[in-house]
Parts: structure tokens; sequence; C-alpha cells
């Protein structure tokens, strides 16, 4: 009756269905139907996809990256899912993890639904992005049921991931017992490693679940393989606390004792997290105790700080060496002492610890109590024979350290000891109330000042209290110790008093007090500065006007530099402090002992700002130190382009010479400031001015090999040139000649480049064999330069080609070692020396061959070069190409008749050079090229080796 009813209801909607379907809005149809397929109204969905439209389905992905048989897989609607596929929904589509119908069925545990998948076509072994397949999926997820509907199918069992992860490692690190034994049962190789290098059995390791463990234990070929990190898995259920897994792994006997990368074994690992059970059993099972981590640590150091005494106690009565140190020296005992653990230091004592062993700094277990303020230890060491005194490598002993850190308890128990000095001092001399003070513990030096402390006594940088205390800030520290009366103008090492470091540290409300109570504002420090000099080259406005309150009135004071406080405040970029130091009537005219002004110190700091300031003021710019030089010289000297036309626009004389006769100009070229120099041209110096060597600003460039800054001032000399030559027509006065620059307008121009100038001053009988101070003609500059169509011309002009600079280079040489091979016939032609030797011994054949320049060997060659010449090793241009391996150059010698024969003055012959240098090879290469020559010209005999002409000598000396 009741399926009759539902039929009929089932029926009757359908009709409505179909109606509504036929009149309503494809919009609301779609709609209708996706709700119904999702929902997994099939008999209603199969109406309603009537209205749709074909391209439906496409659509609806596009829209929400997922098909509607996808959302009908992961719901479980095996009817939705067939009746999806027959209306053309897209089987193999995936979303954007990259996982079709089948994955989200598998997620979500639909069994029905798989099948149904798989028997539509969708392949069992499909991968996602990650590269997961559907069994390992379904591995993750925990289903038996599907995994068996895989491998039914042809699943691959040991398919793996992106990391190399199989079903039945992810099976085991979600602790899925009855998957693991499916897969196991299967077939699955439980050996198998991902790219950690982690088993199936180190992730069951990481769950408390021993039935897993012994599955796969029984199927494992080995119990200790290691992961990257060089975990095992009997480590890694060691760490974690899992007893019966270790249980398991020991008694299936795991290596207790094997190390991971951080040599850290399975004891190690559970007594640092303080799992005292599982360290309890391993103990039991014979580990061994006393092995080290790669810090030198035993399992009892790293079970002192985390693990229960009981543990503790099993490891000493297991053997545990009670007094092993790290590699930073510590022992158990300084761990126990550090960490304030009465119970554990005791129990280490009464084993034998030595109380005062030290670590690799000096620091015992009571230094180390004392430093992290464990009284009741430092009380239990010093009765169990702790020697009170002892200091670490800095030198501090115990009261020191708590002195730092601000132990107060632990501080009046220790100055209550008898035979404790509270005045005690370290290696750099400071006691307990300095390093209180250093270290901003003002309540502790307060209680150690109660103590008695010695407040006058000063470190080894003769540092007192009051003076620490005053650079620090300290007020209220400050006025109690003022209150027990010290030497308030003490002095330090440099001279300093605590006025004078209040200013240096611009401690304001110290100051004041200090000079309340007499402070001496007058004194001097080793450098000859006072209270005022300090607070000018600080810029503490407000310490200087607290000193001429109270009578700083000598403003010329000089240190002994010969500095005054303004040039202090100038030299320190201080404008508030010098227009202060300058209203109370500091004088800008004064010089320290070198003659250097203000102005000139700003100079060489680069200051623009304050030079500004200080010519605004009144400074003068001509101004000058003991060697002569002015404010200009100096900021040439030190490249501050900027103060050029600021110094010049302010009336700076730019011609100026110094002592050495040198200018602005000349200074910016020696020091090789190439924008200081462009800018000093930029205001009209006299270019041909020289200094005491007779030298100008263009020959200072060329000798530093300056060519860009030269060829600079060539073009403004030219200028200048021109300017004195109309200057001379319209006055009484001589132009001053090119000579006076040590090089003709000839000489100029063609380093410029210029052909048609170059013909001009030809024109007029200027000499083509004139020479710049490098004894360089015109044709060899025009060479250097590689100006070709220059260089005809002067051979044009009959220029002398057996001319040789300073270097003794001839024309011909500058162009072989330019590479310019077109000039070479003519160079020759016109007389030049193809044999010449440059200053190293080579022929221009050898440096070319040395430039791997195969024209130029051609060229030298062709025009009549000696092949054979010898530099000052006796080597030869044939030798010289086989030290470098140039097969194509040792071709174009031998058969231009090069001697292979010949020794240098090692005794080898080109052959040997081969031999030794190169491989077997290159010397078949050699011999190949050789006996080809003699074979095509007809020449006799072999070449021959060193070792061969030594012995056909001795034959001949026989004979």
């Amino acid at each position: 009756m009741t399926t009759l009813v539902k039929d009929a209801v089932t029926g009757a909607a359908l009709c409505a269905t179909s109606s509504i379907a036929k009149s309503a809005g494809s919009c609301i149809v779609s709609t209708a139907a996706n709700s119904s397929a999702i929902n997994g109204l099939h008999g209603l969905a199969f109406i309603l996809f009537l209205g749709c439209k074909d391209n439906h389905f496409k659509k609806y992905f596009e829209k929400h990256g997922e098909t509607l048989l996808m959302q009908a897989a992961r719901n479980g609607h095996p009817k939705t899912v067939k009746l999806l596929i027959e209306k053309g929904d897209l089987l193999k589509a995936v979303n954007e993890r990259g996982e079709n119908a089948l994955f989200l069925a598998v997620s979500e545990n639909q069994t029905e639904v798989v099948e149904t998948l798989l028997d539509l076509g969708l392949d069992v072994n499909e991968k996602n992005k990650i590269q997961e397949s559907s069994l390992l999926k379904a591995a993750s997820v925990g289903s038996v049921d599907i995994l068996r509907i895989l491998l039914a199918r042809s699943a691959k069992i040991d398919d793996v991931d992106e990391n190399s992860n199989t079903g039945l490692m992810l099976a085991c690190a979600q602790c899925h017992k009855d998957p693991v034994e499916f897969l196991l049962t299967n077939g699955a190789d439980s050996n198998l490693k991902n790219i950690n290098n982690e088993t199936a059995l180190m992730f069951a390791s990481f769950h408390d679940c021993p039935e897993i463990l012994s599955m796969l234990i029984s199927k494992c070929r080995t119990l200790d393989d290691q992961n990257i990190d060089g975990n095992t898995a009997l480590i890694i259920s060691a760490s974690l606390g899992h007893l019966d897994n270790v249980r398991e792994l020991c008694s299936s006997k795991a290596n207790i004792d094997i190390c991971n990368t951080l040599g850290l074994n399975a004891t190690m690992c559970s007594a640092q997290r303080g799992h005292h059970e599982v360290v309890d059993y391993l103990l039991l099972s014979n580990a061994k105790p006393n092995q080290q981590d790669l810090n030198g640590q035993t399992a009892l150091s790293l079970a002192v700080p985390s693990s229960a005494l009981s543990t503790v106690e099993n490891l000493i009565k297991y053997g545990a060496n009670i007094n092993s140190a790290d590699k930073e020296g510590v022992t158990p005992l300084m761990i126990a002492s550090m960490k304030g653990s009465n119970d554990k230091t005791r129990l280490l004592i009464t084993k034998g610890a030595f109380v005062d062993a030290k670590d690799i700094h000096g620091k015992t277990a009571l230094l180390m109590a004392a430093e992290n303020g464990k009284k009741a230890i430092v009380d239990l060491l010093c009765k169990c024979g702790a020697n009170l005194n002892e200091v670490d490598e800095q030198g501090y002993n115990s009261l020191m350290l708590a002195a730092r850190n601000g132990h107060r308890e632990l501080i009046e128990y220790l100055v209550s000891k008898k035979g404790f000095n509270i005045d005690s001092r370290c290696n750099d001399g400071k006691t307990a109330l300095l390093i209180s003070i250093l270290h901003g513990q003002l309540d502790v030096a307060e209680l150690l000042s109660h103590f008695n402390a010695d407040i006058t006594v000063q470190n080894k940088e003769g540092i007192n209290a009051l003076m620490l205390a005053a650079s620090c800030g300290h007020i209220k520290l400050v006025k109690f110790l003022l209150n027990k009366k010290p030497n308030i103008d003490a002095i330090n090492n440099d001279g300093q008093t605590a006025l004078m470091l209040t200013q240096f540290h611009k401690q304001k409300d110290v100051m004041i007090l200090l000079i309340k109570n007499s402070a001496n504002i007058n004194i001097k420090d080793k450098w000859g500065d006072t209270a005022l000099h300090i607070a000018s080259s600080q810029g503490f406005s407000f310490g200087v006007h607290h000193l001429f309150k109270a009578g700083a009135t000598n403003l010329e004071v000089c240190n002994n530099n010969g500095e005054t406080p303004l040039m202090k405040a100038a030299i320190s970029r201080n404008e508030e402090t010098v227009d202060m130091l300058l209203k109370h009537g500091a004088k800008l005219v004064a010089t320290d002992t070198n003659g250097w002004s203000a102005l000139m110190k700003v100079a060489q700091k680069d200051d623009f700002q304050m030079a500004i300031y200080l010519i605004k003021k009144g400074a003068s710019v001509n101004a000058r130190s003991q060697t002569g030089e002015t404010a200009l010289h100096i900021a040439a000297k030190h490249g501050c382009s900027r103060f050029i036309h600021l110094l010049v626009e302010s009336g700076a004389d730019i011609n100026a010479k110094d002592d050495l006769g040198e200018t602005g100009l000349i200074k910016a070229v020696i020091h090789k400031h190439y924008d200081t120099a462009i800018a000093l041209l930029h205001n009209e110096p006299n270019i041909m001015l020289t200094d005491n060597k007779s030298e100008t600003a263009i020959m200072k460039a060329r000798k530093s090999g300056q060519k860009a800054l030269e060829e600079d001032l060539l073009k403004y000399s030219r200028k200048f040139s021109e300017a004195e030559t109309n200057d001379s027509q319209n006055s009484d006065t001589q132009a001053i000649p090119a000579d006076d620059l040590q090089m003709s307008c000839l000489i100029q121009e063609t380093i410029n480049g210029k052909l048609n100038e170059v013909k001009d001053l030809m024109s007029q009988k200027a000499d083509v064999d004139s020479r710049d101070i490098y004894g360089n003609t015109p044709l060899m500059l025009a060479l250097e330069y590689k100006y070709i169509n220059l260089a005809f011309y002067f051979l044009q002009c009959k220029a002398n080609v057996k001319l040789k600079n300073v270097n003794g280079e001839t024309a011909l040489m500058i162009a072989c070692k330019n590479g310019i091979v077109c000039i070479i016939y003519y160079l020759v032609a016109a007389g030049a020396e193809l044999n010449d030797q440059f200053k190293e011994g080579d022929t221009c054949l050898m440096r070319a061959i040395s430039l791997e320049n195969k024209d130029m060997v051609g060229a030298l060659i062709n025009n009549g070069a000696d092949i054979n010449g010898r530099d000052k090793k006796e080597r030869t241009a044939l030798m010289m190409a086989c030290s470098i391996k140039h097969f194509k150059m040792i071709e174009l010698l031998i058969w231009n008749r090069a001697d292979v024969d010949c020794l240098n003055k090692d005794g080898e012959t080109a052959l040997d050079i081969v031999e030794r240098t190169f491989y077997a090879d290159s010397f078949r290469e050699v011999l190949r090229i050789i006996n080809k020559f003699k074979t095509c010209s007809g020449v006799e005999g072999v070449p021959r080796t060193r070792s061969q002409l030594l012995r056909e000598s001795k034959k001949c000396t026989i004979l």
C-alpha cells in the first residue's frame, strides 16, 4: 500500500514538474535542476534537465569551478551521477586541485559512487596536482572498502605522490589501523622511503599505536632506517614518550644507541623531553648512558633541566658519568645550579660531582647560580665546600655577577659571608659597585654603598662610581654618592672629570647638579679640551649655556691642537652651538696650531651648510694656513666639489698657490678628484700656472694616467691660449707660448684627433717630430690613440719612424701593441726597424703572438721580421706560440721556417714547452704540423725534444 502511494505521489509530482518546466523561464529551470542534482532528487532532476540548454553543464563548471557531477559524487548520489553523465555533464573535468569526481567521492567515503564512476570510465590511477591518486586519498581517509574497490580495478598499491609518500605511509600517518593491515595483506611495500627518507614505520612511530607498529615490524627489512634528520622510528617514539612503541621496537631488536644528525640517541631524546618512563626502560634495555651529542652533552646533562629526579638517579645508577662536560665545559652540576634545582644539585654533589669544576669561560657551578640569582643553591654549594671567591675568565666573582643582574637578596647573603671582599676587582678593574652602576642596577649600587663599598675606587680606565653614574645619567645615585663627599674633580685616564663626561653624554640634570656642587669647569683633559670644548663638539647647547652661566668666559681657550670651542662646534656641524658661541664673543679668525681656521676645517669635512653659515658670519675665504693653503686648496684636495663655486663667489682667489706652488686645480688633479677639477675649470683658473716642480695641471693628469681629465684640461688650455693670444694683441705683453706646457700645439691637436687643425699647423711649418714630455712624437700619439688617418698623414709628412719615446718604443712597436695591422707595411717602407725590442725584451713579432693577433703576426713576417729572434730569456716567437697553444700561429711560424730545435735559457725546445705545459693531444698536433711542413717542403729530419738533442750531442762527442 505504501509503495503504491509513493509511486502515485511521485507520478503526480513528475507530471506537475513537467508542466512547470514547459512554462517556467530557463533560468528558474536551470537553478531548480542544479539544486535537484546536488541533493540527489533523481526523478525531479530528470524532468528539469529537459528544460535546460545544451551548454548548461559547461557554464555551471566555468562559474563554480566544479561540475554538478562532482557535487553529486561528493554527496553520495549514484543515480544522479548516472543521470548527469547521460545528460552530458563533464565526466573528466577537474577542479582547481586537479581532482575529478572520483577523488571527491573517495574523500567523502562514498563507496557506491566510486564504483559507479569507475564503471563510467574514470581512470583509477589518475592523479591530482600533488600527484596523489585516488588510492592514496582512500588510504589517507582510511576507507578499507574503497581501497578494496580500487585495488580490484587495478590501482597501483605502491603509487606515490609528489613527496614520494605511499598509501601505506599516509594510512600510518593518520593511524588508520585497518587500512594499514589491508594494504600490508595485499602486498604494500613497507620498506619504501619518501623524499625525506621516511618509511611507513617512522610515520607510525608518531602515534602511540603499537598494533600498527607490530604489523609493520613483521614486514620491514630493518628497523634502523634513518630519515634526513637521522631519526629512526625508535628515536621518534622515544622523543614523543610513546613507551609501548619503544617496548615493541626494542623487543624487535631496534638499535638503541644509533644517533641522529645532532648526535642524539633515543635515551638522550627522551631524557631531554622529560619522558622518565622511556628513559628507565631504555636503560633497562642496556642503553649506553654516556654517549655524547655533537655539543658534547650526555643523557644526564639533558635530563637535569627537564626530567624528574628519579630519572637523574636512574642514569647515575646505570653508570652515567656525573662529571662529564660538554664542549662548553658545562657539567650536569652546573646545569642544575643554573636552573635552581636543589634536589638535583644535592644529589649530584652527593654522588661525587666536582663543585669547583669550570667551563671554558672559567665559570663554576657557584658562579652560574649567582649569575642567575639562585641563593639557595649558592648556600648549598658553599656548605659543600665550593670556593666563594672563585672568578671567571673576566675576573668576575659571584658578587659581581649577582650585582650585574640585580639579585639583591643574594648580594646581602654574599656580603654577610666572612672573608668576602666587597671591593675585589675584575680583570679591567671594575668592582661590584661599578658593575651595578654600569648595568643600571641602581638599587644594588645603593645597597653596596650601604655595605661600605669603596666609591673612590677606579677601574683600569680610571673611572670611578661618580663618573660612571654621571655618564649614565643616574641622578638619584649621583646625589647619594655626593652625600659621601667624594672628590668631585677626580679624573680618569683621559684626564676627564665627571662633569666632562656629562657633557659628552648630554646628561642635563646631572651636569647642573655637579655644577651646583662646585665642580671645576676649567679643567683640561689630556687632549687639552675643557668641558666647554666637549659640550661644543657634541652640539650640547644646553651644556654650553649652563657653562657660560657657571663662569666659562674664556671662549678662545685652546686645546693641544690649538682648537677653540667654536672650531669644535663647527667641525661637529652644530650651527646652534656655533651661533651661541659667536653671540658670546667667540672669534672666527682664530686658528689652530697648523694655522687652520674654522672655515678650513669645515671645508675638509665637506660641510656645505656650515660653510655658508660661517661665510655669512664673516669668515675669511683667503686666510692661509702655515703651509699657505686656503679653504679652496683644502676643498680641492678633499674633493669637495660643491665648495668651489661658493668660495670663488665669496671672493676666494682661484689661482692662489700654497707653499708647494700648487693651485686648487693642481691639488684636485693630484688627488684625482675629477668632478672638483671640472668645477674649478668652470670658474676659469689660469691653467698654465706651474708648481714648484714646474709642472702644470695637465702634466699631473698625464703622469697619473687620468686621460679623461687630461683631455678636458687640454680643451680648456686651447681656449685659454686663444684668449691670452687675443689679449697680447691688444697689449704690450706677449702670449705665453705653448712650449711652457711642455707640448706643442701640434701635440695637443694630435691628442684631440683634429686632422684639419693638424694640417693647418703643418702648413705653418710645425715640427712633425716634436715631442711631448714622454718623448712621444705626433706619429706615436696618433698610433697610441688609434687615429689612423692622422698616422698616415704624418708618414706623408716624412715623420721619423726610428725615433723612440722614454719607454724605448718606436711608432712600429706602438702600432704592434695596439693591433694596427694596416700601417705596418708603410712604417717598414719608411724605414722602421722590425726587430727592435720592448723594454721587456720581446720583439714586435713576439708581442703580436702574446696578444694572439694572427693578422699582425702575418704582416710582420711578410715584411721581414726575424722569425728566430730571441728575447732576454732566449725564447723565440715559436716558443711563445707553443706556450699559449695557438696552433694556427704555430703552423704559420713553422711554414715560415721557424727553428724548432733551438733552446731557450732553460734548455727547452718548442716541443719541450708543449710537452711540459699541455696534454698529449697538443704534443701530437704540433708534431703533425711540423711533419706536414717537412713532407711538403722536402726538408729532412724529424723535430726533436731536449733529451733527444742531448743524446745526439753525446754521440758526436764519442765519435
